[in-house]
């Protein structure tokens, strides 16, 4: 394929994901405050930001929606997702965020997890001041990722 077609493919495919995807996702993933996106097996999505915690967003996937998403990706990537093959595990194409994604008869109804790329990243003596962490446990952290633990 020469490499003008591919880009054109790949824009196309870009350009279906994010409808597919739809405004609430779109929004989230432009959200520097939102740091997952979910999708429950009954449709509801929901948000996990820094400032309100999880919160359900009022919108809705609808089961063949969701598997639309799904499938898209699963291409966008040169792989499948169905019946035989329930899990999907990837970047997502449209800015790095990971994706787990499963399918029936895995599941009742499709479902995913959009993990964002972190855009801060915090120094262990943050979490140790704020409280949210002793010194012993970051001690224990450090000597974790020393003996590549991590």
């Amino acid at each position: 394929m020469r490499h003008g077609a591919h880009d054109e493919q790949r824009q196309r495919w870009t350009e279906g994901l994010i409808r597919e995807l739809g405004e609430t996702i779109v929004r989230a993933l432009g959200d520097e405050d939102v740091v997952e996106v979910l999708l429950n097996p009954d449709g509801r999505i929901w948000l996990d930001s820094r400032t309100e915690g999880m919160y359900d967003s009022g919108a809705r996937l609808l089961p063949q929606e969701a598997e639309a998403i799904l499938a898209s990706i699963a291409g966008m990537l040169g792989t499948q997702i169905d019946s035989e093959h329930p899990i999907i595990e990837a970047e997502l194409p449209l800015d790095g965020s990971r994706i787990e994604g499963m399918v029936p008869p895995l599941v009742a109804s499709p479902c995913f997890a959009i993990r964002k790329r972190a855009t801060r990243v915090f120094p262990l003596a943050h979490y140790i001041k704020s409280g949210s962490m002793s010194p012993e446990q970051a001690a224990l952290l450090r000597a974790a990722i020393a003996e590549r633990r991590n």
